[in-house]
């Protein structure tokens, strides 16, 4: 993105993912995906960004590991210290 070549060709930039775009609506674009929003959030923490690649190899892992979670059973709580 340093590149004088490049910031020419594509003036439009994403900090927090250290893309460039040739034109501001596939900037506000990128700014609604969810890769966007991860790697904010990660700037925020002090991190670094990550690509594309990278974040759907993550989503993939997570979406494997998903676990439904069960339903707690209907039925009365007691309190065994005060009853």
């Amino acid at each position: 993105m340093s590149d004088l070549g490049t910031s020419a060709t594509h003036p439009y930039t994403c900090l927090s993912c250290s893309l460039a775009f040739v034109d501001a609506t596939s900037q506000r674009e990128h700014y609604a995906t969810d890769l966007h929003r991860y790697n904010s959030k990660r700037r925020v923490a002090g991190l670094g960004p990550v690509t594309a690649e990278v974040y759907n190899a993550k989503v993939a892992i997570v979406k494997e590991v998903d676990v439904p979670v069960e339903p707690v059973p209907d039925k009365k709580l007691n309190c065994k210290a005060c009853r």
